[in-house]
């Protein structure tokens, strides 16, 4: 499956040793201001370890929340392994959704950035509303046995902080206020301005590296 409930995740534990890493020359590494070992930033398993640990767990800034702001804008990208799309409906709500249709696995949004109506699957044809309900799937309607609302968009978890949309692919996890309670008391001593209407968009510059985050 291209996502998982994360309370569903038995993470298989992990020791150290076998990834590579010794714990106590690490603390006096960073005691000694050096970085972690050079092999953690490019390991296969010490990356699938961050992504199952860190990405697929909790919430993720994911964009801008200018490019949301009217009805109808919709952005996708991608949240570790989940492919997402958050959309702006028509009543002015945001939907976090994952970008794969329930029929064949098609993606129902392309590229980064869009304004649409509704989301559609090149595949079959089915297509859905920005809330991530099911409108369309041709060759059902004479099916008295197909249930609609069994076969929405699977969702995912959508907040936002200040002039920023964060996600998280647990569509049950806690709001990002409630997991993270000093993030508006730490904005507040910085003096961070949380109005979103402070800062517009200016370019966004994107870098493949062959490395970890």
């Amino acid at each position: 499956p291209l996502i998982r409930n994360t309370r569903e995740i038995r993470m298989k534990p992990v020791r150290a040793s076998e990834l590579g890493i010794d714990i106590a020359a690490i603390d006096r590494q960073l005691d000694d201001r050096r970085g972690l070992p050079i092999h953690m930033y490019s390991d296969p398993k010490v990356y699938d370890l961050e992504i199952a640990a860190i990405f697929e767990r909790t919430w993720q800034y994911f964009c801008p929340i200018e490019k949301l702001k009217r009805a109808g804008d919709i952005v996708t990208g991608m949240v570790g392994r989940t492919p997402v799309v958050v959309t702006r409906a028509e009543d002015g709500k945001l939907h976090g959704l994952v970008n794969v249709c329930p029929h064949r696995g098609y993606t129902v949004a392309e590229g980064e950035r869009q304004h649409c109506k509704l989301l559609l699957c090149k595949y079959h044809s089915w297509s859905f509303r920005l809330d991530g309900s099911l409108l369309r799937a041709p060759d059902t309607e004479d099916d008295e046995t197909f249930d609609r609302s069994a076969y929405g968009l699977r969702r995912v978890s959508v907040d936002t902080f200040a002039q920023a949309v964060f996600v998280n692919v647990d569509p049950e996890a806690l709001p990002l206020r409630q997991a993270f309670p000093q993030l508006e008391p730490w904005a507040r001593e910085i003096g961070f301005r949380e109005d979103p209407e402070l800062c517009t968009f200016d370019q966004e510059l994107i870098k493949d590296q062959e490395g970890n985050w």
